[in-house]
């Protein structure tokens, strides 16, 4: 393995104070759980120096002060703002503060960290009907990807992260004790190994290979969003998020990530596969109500650093991909 590329380092980042900051927030002080319709979700409430959470746990405003047009915005950790140094600076915040000038909106992020194309359908459906949104955003393609690199198709390793330690509260009896002090007795006396029970077979009807997951993720997504979309006549833009691998002008920071990336991962495989999804569904797609636009390129004018890994982005890098999206919704959509 080449030298790591420590990317809470990256020159994305004004300063390191600043770095520490989102990284401390991101992987120490932020707290998630699992959620029974989405899969997962950040907990509700959070007041942390870079990230804030709503009462649903989304990274949204509250939804009881949303008086104008709902927009839902659907993704994994970029659409989500990984990275970004507050609220004020990830994507559905951005995006609604570009259309605000010309209209009331609402942009509600229904995104979260590591959401495929399942945790995107599986939030689509479950708020669909609360929402009432009048335009689906979907900015997404490495969480697919990285699904089908490691061989999975409609779960993640927290599934069974999660369901093998129920699995494990259930076999003590600590699970539906209501008394204290009998949950700390039964752990106490009959504490066991947590075994590795939920496997592949538990989520997944069918054995896919690596080749075919990515385009069933994506193609599941797409055919489910589109036809209920159609059927209410709410319009949608899917958007094919950006990636280092493609940015033409790297700075010296993105050049050595690029350089790890290449020998210490799967390289063509991910190339090949956004290639894949550009082919079927980033090529004259769009029609009525319904558009495509590929990303990848989005930052070939930039020559200062703005990936600080292979997907996520500075607060710059952000700006840039919701002034695109907001150029797109205004030329395709009238709303």
């Amino acid at each position: 393995m080449t030298e790591f590329v420590e990317r809470f380092t990256s020159d994305a980042f004004v300063n390191q104070d600043i770095a520490k900051q989102v990284e401390k927030d991101l992987k120490i002080n932020l707290k998630i759980s699992p959620h029974p319709f989405c899969s997962w979700r950040s907990y509700p409430d959070q007041k942390l120096k870079t990230i804030e959470t709503n009462r649903h746990g989304f990274r949204s405003k509250k939804l009881n002060d949303y008086n104008g047009k709902n927009y839902m915005l659907l993704g994994g950790s970029v659409a989500w703002g990984f990275g970004a140094t507050s609220n004020d600076f990830i994507p559905s915040y951005l995006i609604e503060k570009n259309l605000n000038e010309k209209d009331n909106v609402n942009v509600i992020n229904l995104a979260d960290q590591m959401y495929s194309s399942v945790e995107e359908v599986q939030s689509f459906v479950s708020y669909l009907d609360e929402i009432n949104p009048k335009l689906i955003i979907t900015l997404t393609g490495t969480n697919d990807i990285n699904r089908a690199m490691n061989n999975r198709y409609k779960y993640s390793s927290l599934h069974s992260v999660w369901l093998d330690f129920f699995a494990w509260g259930n076999s003590l009896g600590i699970i539906r004790e209501q008394s204290y002090i009998k949950r700390f007795i039964k752990l106490f006396i009959r504490n066991t190994k947590i075994k590795n029970i939920f496997k592949k077979d538990y989520f997944n009807l069918k054995d896919y290979k690596k080749d075919k997951i990515l385009i069933k993720l994506f193609k599941n997504k797409i055919d489910i969003i589109n036809t209920i979309c159609e059927k209410k006549n709410i319009k949608v833009l899917h958007c094919l998020k950006p990636d280092i691998c493609f940015k033409k002008n790297r700075s010296s920071y993105e050049e050595k990530y690029y350089s790890f990336l290449k020998k210490n991962y799967d390289y063509d495989f991910i190339i090949s596969s956004f290639n894949k999804l550009k082919d079927q569904f980033f090529k004259n797609n769009s029609k009525d109500n319904i558009s495509y636009k590929d990303l990848t390129n989005c930052f070939d004018d930039c020559k200062e650093t703005i990936f600080f890994d292979r997907s996520h982005v500075s607060n710059q890098g952000n700006k840039i991909i919701s002034k695109k999206i907001t150029d797109e919704i205004n030329i395709n959509f009238s709303l």
